[in-house]
């Protein structure tokens, strides 16, 4: 894929990539949703369909817009199509119909899906059943509902100030769950605006999914890598380029989110875009999908900040757990580190002939002064990090490595 198809058409083109230019997950599995609804199929778009049922079914958080459902008499959730036959939802009471005007494409991760048939280009992320890549997607509301919260948390940093320039979200506006009565299930939607926020969002002309940097187009496969398109316009040396311009502002943004807001942020290459410039420039590392995030109780009791949220005690850790060191190495060393960090540094090592042990030598050099800022203990003592064994999710587990690859060791 080439960069000019971007600034000719920026919405098309961040479709297209995040379906076609698109190497999948360093865990190598795939496993995705219908031949119809696939990220990697053919079909150009599908609609939803939508559930309806007597409001008091429902819980909400934050705002959803009405015109979704504004043919609808009753409250509504909006269901992916692999899913209308769900037996969850044969429930008296509930009456699922298509929505035939709410066309949409799929996004990388298959369950979230982007409107086509409304001025708004809005997302949606959609309750599925079963296991998409290798982990169930389903939407409780404590899943549902964390991702709305987190925003909030965030958006206040950007008013405060607190959180680095170069960082953007696209803010979960609101989430909403339908409760079966006699089934204990809960059935949820994340809203997820279209429009990023942040300092300087409004210099983006147009936005780019990070692996899409380092990833093959599946349609034109000679043609180069689009890191490679950015850096030759950069007219930056590429340590420099993948140093300064991307890995600089991602590390800020990841420690000042933990240093100052307690949030702590799980990223990968999914999450993560990246909006450029006019003059195809940098200007903003954006996360989307933060339901993933943890509330980290020990640094938000620290800094005076709040420790109760909606959906506590989900996704709210602290120096009781046993695992609490573990899972501050986790959201690093191993999703930070191995789904960002490794495939720009390794991509960018081939491309130009570098050691790449250099470059992961000048990371710990960019990651060093940020460790100031947080407790002494909050990685595991010595030389250790942890990583995921790369099984299906319902033996995942994690263990012991010796010597971190992007920061000094304890």
């Amino acid at each position: 894929m080439l960069l000019d198809q971007f600034a000719k058409e920026p919405l098309k083109s961040l479709q297209y990539a995040e379906r076609y230019v698109n190497d999948g997950s360093p865990s190598g599995f795939a496993k995705t949703t219908s031949e119809a609804t696939s990220p990697i199929g053919t079909s150009s778009s599908f609609h939803l369909f939508a559930a309806t049922a007597p409001a008091k079914l429902f819980s909400s958080l934050g705002y959803i817009p009405t015109w979704p459902g504004e043919e609808l008499q009753q409250e509504w959730m909006l269901i992916h199509p692999d899913m209308v036959s769900a037996k969850e939802l044969l429930y008296p009471q509930i009456r699922i119909q298509p929505m035939e005007k709410l066309q949409v494409v799929p996004t990388s991760s298959g369950r979230t899906v982007q409107f086509v048939s409304r001025k708004s280009s809005d997302y949606v992320k959609l309750h599925y059943k079963g296991i998409l890549g290798r982990f169930e997607r389903d939407l409780p509301l404590r899943k549902a509902f964390i991702g709305p919260e987190v925003s909030q948390i965030i958006e206040t940093g950007f008013r405060e100030g607190i959180i680095g320039n170069e960082f953007a979200i696209m803010p979960e506006t609101g989430a909403r769950v339908l409760r079966v009565p006699n089934q204990g299930c809960e059935w949820g939607m994340v809203w997820r605006s279209s429009q990023a926020i942040g300092p300087t969002t409004t210099k983006i002309q147009y936005i780019i999914p990070l692996f899409s940097f380092f990833s093959h187009d599946r349609f034109a496969p000679k043609d180069p890598l689009l890191l490679s398109q950015l850096i030759s316009l950069s007219n930056q040396p590429p340590i420099d380029f993948i140093l300064q311009t991307l890995l600089s502002p991602i590390l800020n943004a990841f420690f000042a989110l933990i240093s100052r807001l307690g949030m702590l942020p799980e990223w990968n290459a999914q999450n993560l875009l990246v909006g450029i410039g006019e003059k195809s420039d940098t200007v903003a590392i954006i996360a989307r999908d933060l339901g993933e995030t943890d509330r980290d109780l020990q640094i938000l009791r620290a800094r005076g900040l709040r420790t109760d949220f909606t959906t506590s005690p989900f996704r709210c850790i602290d120096e009781k757990r046993e695992d609490y060191y573990a899972i501050h190495s986790l959201k690093f060393d191993f999703k930070l580190g191995e789904y960002v960090i490794t495939p720009l540094l390794s991509t960018t090592a081939q491309l130009y002939n570098i050691e790449i042990n250099k470059l992961q030598e000048a990371v710990k050099d960019l990651v060093a002064p940020h460790l100031q800022d947080l407790p002494n203990d909050f990685f595991p003592p010595g030389n250790i990090w942890y990583q995921y064994k790369n099984v299906m999710f319902d033996e995942l587990y994690y263990y012991p490595c010796k010597e971190p690859k992007y920061r000094p060791s304890g």
